[in-house]
């Protein structure tokens, strides 16, 4: 391979050692990001827990003043049937009286069961805050570690795209731009090693997309100094230096 080939090589390395970097340090700031949006999600869950408790201890409280108000008035008519003058206007009140008593019963059993329903809701929304406490906990540790990972590669990731700038300065632009547009498309990827199939016989292959490359590409790669694509992918191909 001539220059160019070597250079472009030479490019491809730095390229690939940055993009590895920038992988490593992306990967920790979406696990931060996802994580973040985990926490928005227990949010509204957590405010919706806490809304339908703020229901439940209102209509259980509704319910208690309700008893309250219907165990004063059976004291009252208790009271009455003591005042009473005829057996007429005692039935008429012991009437009121036991159907009180029944609608007491029917409260207490409701009253009760709100209760139950408010004690259930505090346990949901006490569960849901300490899920919150240890996503938290998470969230703060994978921050650290993204900040570990940025402070750990800053330097040479700042080194090698520095080298990766100054190996794609001796390349012409023609080869650059086409190196660029390859890279993008393959991610980092923007050459592919022309690999024989047979020892023997002049068949070759793209290792980048396996297929067919014929011998005289592979010759014009091998001996002259020419920036030749794939005609399947359009990575630029290369040989090993020892081919």
């Amino acid at each position: 391979m001539g220059p160019t080939l070597q250079a472009l090589r030479e490019l491809q390395q730095l390229e690939l050692q940055v993009i590895d970097v920038q992988q490593q340090i992306g990967r920790r700031e979406r696990a931060v990001e996802a994580q973040k949006r985990k926490l928005d999600e227990l949010g509204r869950v957590i405010e919706s827990v806490r809304h339908r408790l703020h229901d439940l201890q209102r209509d259980a409280d509704s319910h208690d003043l309700d008893l309250k108000t219907r165990t004063a008035n059976m004291g009252k008519l208790r009271e009455a049937l003591n005042s009473v003058k005829t057996n007429k206007e005692y039935a008429a009140v012991l009437a009121q009286l036991n159907t009180e008593k029944a609608d007491v019963g029917r409260l207490e059993n409701s009253v009760m069961e709100k209760l139950v329903a408010v004690d259930q809701g505090k346990a949901d929304l006490a569960a849901q805050q300490q899920i919150e406490i240890n996503e938290i906990a998470r969230r703060e540790d994978l921050q650290q570690q993204l900040e570990k990972t940025r402070a750990s590669f800053n330097d040479r990731l700042t080194r090698l795209v520095a080298q990766r700038d100054a190996a794609a300065a001796r390349i012409d632009a023609k080869s650059r731009g086409l190196f660029e547009r390859m890279s993008e498309r393959y991610g980092g990827e923007a050459m592919a090693r022309i690999v024989r199939t047979h020892p023997r016989r002049d068949e070759f292959v793209c290792e980048g997309c396996n297929m067919s490359i014929n011998a005289q590409r592979y010759n014009a790669v091998v001996t002259r100094d020419e920036v030749q694509q794939c005609s399947n992918c359009g990575r630029i191909l290369y040989v090993d230096s020892d081919r």
